[in-house]
């Protein structure tokens, strides 16, 4: 094993003393770096013949084959993957024009957000989804006038809502924000969703946040404007 590894160039040690009066007559270890013994580090005439008769025999044409079945497998695999995961220039064009389409989503912190932001043909479930994302925002943002936009006008106690809201982001920030909307049903303009929000949220002043998990029932409205909260349990 010691004598494949140095004659692999993986595994060289020792040293080699000489003297000689001419560049003719300088031994190969002076010439080259890394080798210090060159019947043992360098492959020679003798090697070769080794190699040549070893593949004469049954078992050496054994290791051949299989050596080349080894080879051939690997390159067929890099072949599949290269197409299964290639790319060409027009997959490339157009996710650069897919990235620019959505440049003007708001950058938020939620998963269903980064996907949402993808899509282009947009569904009543997309928009339902893109107003949960920007409604996060909004609260991350702590701006009170996109935040209340998406409530309806017929939101029941909207301005004790709008007062509420001022008074959680006047005590608390929000590291993160998270949701997810399921069961949802739409019948025309009208929609009614369970919403599950994953909440850290840092009370002023302190150092870890506090994590929160709720479920709302979401009954929504869509008018001139696009979809509308018009109640919240």
């Amino acid at each position: 094993m010691l004598t494949i590894l140095r004659k692999l160039g993986i595994l060289r040690y020792g040293t080699k003393k000489a003297k000689f009066t001419s560049a003719k007559d300088m031994p190969a270890e002076f010439l080259m770096n890394d080798v210090s013994n060159a019947e043992k580090d360098l492959v020679n005439k003798q090697d070769v013949e080794k190699v040549r008769n070893a593949l004469k025999t049954s078992k050496g044409k054994s290791v051949l084959k299989w050596i080349v079945i080894v080879i051939v497998g690997f390159l067929a695999l890099c072949f599949a993957l290269g197409m299964l995961f290639g790319t060409d220039q027009t997959v490339t064009e157009g996710r650069k024009t897919a990235v620019s389409d959505v440049a003007s989503e708001p950058a938020v912190s939620t998963l269903a957000g980064q996907r949402l932001a993808s899509l282009k043909t947009a569904t009543a479930e997309d928009e339902i989804n893109m107003l949960f994302v920007h409604v996060s925002q909004a609260n991350l943002d702590e701006n009170i006038s996109d935040f209340m936009k998406y409530y309806a006008a017929s939101f029941p106690d909207r301005s004790g809502k709008e007062e509420k809201t001022l008074e959680t982001w006047s005590k608390y920030d929000f590291a993160s924000l998270d949701f997810f909307v399921f069961d949802l049903q739409v019948d025309g303009s009208r929609a009614e969703a369970s919403v599950g929000w994953e909440i850290a949220l840092l009370e002023k002043g302190a150092s870890a946040p506090r994590l929160i998990e709720t479920t709302n029932e979401v009954v929504l409205e869509k008018g001139g404007s696009g979809w509308q909260i018009v109640s919240l349990q």
